[in-house]
């Protein structure tokens, strides 16, 4: 279950120097990962963060769009640079991963779960096609290959993309 948005204190000196919005962005989730493991960030306490504002602005300020706009490249930094993944959670807020056993559980998982679905639908797709009423022989064979190769995908991947047994430890 999620941990609500902590209040995190991060002193101004930590983010000197730091001009890019996604450095920011991704030190201050670095900070809140080490220092409040597992827990999310609202847009809004990151953005009062980030831009050293006097209050808390609004979900729908210019602010917190501007934090959502730098989450792309941040999750590029914080990947390169602290070694955690980012996640932006719409409803939650954002986070970093805090240990490795983190990262495979919630960051890896999510991957899975969407490469799984992006195959379903790919086979879902295909096998809908009845390409014989397809009259342009190129997109026949087309749809032909991409068939046989959903079948091939789908077989092939249905072990290796299983879900985990996951187990109950924590991490060291």
């Amino acid at each position: 279950m999620p941990r609500n948005s902590p209040q995190v204190n991060i002193e101004q000196s930590h983010l000197e120097g730091i001009t890019s919005n996604a450095g920011r962005l991704a030190k201050i989730l670095d900070i809140a990962a080490e220092k409040y493991p597992g827990r999310f960030m609202q847009l809004p306490h990151l953005a009062l963060i980030m831009f050293n504002l006097r209050r808390r602005p609004s979900e729908d300020s210019p602010d917190v769009q501007r934090v959502k706009n730098a989450f792309a490249q941040a999750k590029k930094i914080i990947n390169d640079d602290y070694h955690r993944g980012a996640r932006n959670f719409p409803e939650q807020g954002m986070r970093a991963s805090y240990s490795d056993r983190d990262r495979a559980l919630n960051f890896l998982e999510a991957s899975r779960r969407r490469c799984v679905n992006a195959i379903r639908s790919y086979v879902e797709e295909g096998a809908a096609i009845n390409a014989n009423n397809i009259k342009d022989d190129s997109t026949k064979e087309w749809v032909q290959k991409q068939q046989k190769s959903a079948k091939k995908l789908d077989t092939q991947t249905r072990g290796i993309l299983k879900a985990p047994e996951l187990g109950g430890g924590e991490d060291e």
